[in-house]
Parts: structure tokens; sequence; C-alpha cells
């Protein structure tokens, strides 16, 4: 039953979602806040804490259909966003056409490795669609390596969020039953949790939902 459902996730070419493991994280990927996203079958979830004193989030809208979320050294954070819309927005005007959340990924990973030598203090996921409409989520590591999960969570919350994850949607078999509703709701129990027990996450989840429409945007109030 399981190897039937993950079947059904399989697109045109061949890609079939992976799904999370409790991988090893950086220490530098423990402080800053907490990123978690979620990708659907048509939709992707993405959310960050942040304080409202410092107006600061750290979700960032690349295209119609791409977030991307990153956490760290703010320096660091605003420097990587510039550089890479300013990418985005050239490969746009070389090709005529609208940027694919595929080549967003790329272009953020190329330019993640552009400074390996003296990386940017930073963690960062993209969230969006992907050219079959279905949600993607990609995680970068320290060099610009990324993968692409059904979901995944960066931060100082990460221990925290985790399991409540795994149990919900951490089985192959769970993947077609996820509604945006429902990814939703889960985004919400676990930044609320997380508030609960954590004290450096921020007052406020900021959570935004794409779809091939628009990218809806909700504020939920940690504290």
């Amino acid at each position: 039953m399981v190897a039937d459902n993950y079947d059904m996730i399989t697109d045109d070419s061949g890609w079939k979602p992976k799904f999370a493991s409790d991988e090893k994280v950086a220490r530098s990927q423990a402080n800053f806040g907490t990123i978690l996203a979620i990708g659907g079958v048509d939709f992707a979830v993405i959310a960050s804490d942040y304080c409202m004193t410092s107006d600061l989030d750290n979700l960032f809208p690349m295209t119609r259909q791409s977030v991307m979320g990153c956490i760290g050294s703010w320096v660091d954070v605003a420097s990587m966003n510039a550089l890479i819309k300013r990418r985005g927005q050239m490969r746009e005007l070389d090709n005529r056409s609208k940027l694919p959340t595929e080549i967003l990924a790329s272009i953020i990973s190329s330019t993640i490795n552009s400074r390996r030598l003296f990386p940017w203090r930073t963690s960062t996921i993209l969230a969006g669609l992907d050219v079959m409409g279905k949600g993607a989520v990609y995680q970068y590591n320290d060099v610009g390596q990324r993968g692409r999960f059904l979901y995944s969570v960066l931060g100082s919350a990460r221990n925290i969020m985790w399991p409540q994850l795994n149990h919900v949607i951490g089985k192959p078999q769970h993947y077609p039953l996820l509604t945006k509703e429902r990814a939703f709701d889960l985004v919400r129990d676990c930044f609320m949790d997380a508030s609960r027990v954590h004290t450096v996450i921020g007052d406020t989840a900021l959570i935004k939902i794409i779809t091939k429409d628009l990218i809806e945007e909700q504020s939920l109030k940690l504290r």
C-alpha cells in the first residue's frame, strides 16, 4: 500500500519527493529564527517567526510562484537576497520568460557556492511550484548543495517541530491526503507548540501559501 501511494506522486520526469530524515544540522543553523516549509500536490507553504518590533521577516517572494526563506546574519541575508533577485531578473530578461522554480533553485545553489571560501552565515529554504504545478521544497547547505524534500525545517526550533512533522506527514502514504488546509494547520500547530516551550522563538509567525494563482499571506500571533 505504501509503495502504491508513493508511486502516485511521481511526475513525468521520474522525480519522487524525498521524505525527511533526521540529518545532522550545522551549528550555524540553530540560530536567528526558524523556517518551516511543506510541499503539497498543487501548493507549497512556507513560514518563519519574527519579532514585530523589528518588522523584519525572513521570507522573500522571488517570483509569483516561489518564496525563499533565509535566516542568519541579517547583513548576509540581505546581501544574498539582493544578489539572487538580480541574477533571477537577468535570467528572465535573457530568456524573455518567467523564471521556473527549478531554475531559481539552481541560481540559489550557484550563488551560495560562489561564496564557499567565505560563506554567508545563512540557512536557506526555497518553496514554490515546479513546472508540473507540484509543491517543491529545496534545502541548501553551506556550500550550495541542495536537496528536494516534501518538507523541511531549519533554525532554533527545529528539534521541537521535527517530531511533529515526521509523525503527521513523514510517511509516503500521507502525501496524497495532504491538503492546503491541513498543511496550514500543521504549520500553525508547530509554531504554537514551539512558542510554548522555546524562549528564543519570535512573537509572530508569518505564513505564506503558494498556489498557481497567488501567494496568500497570514500572520499568526504566538504570544
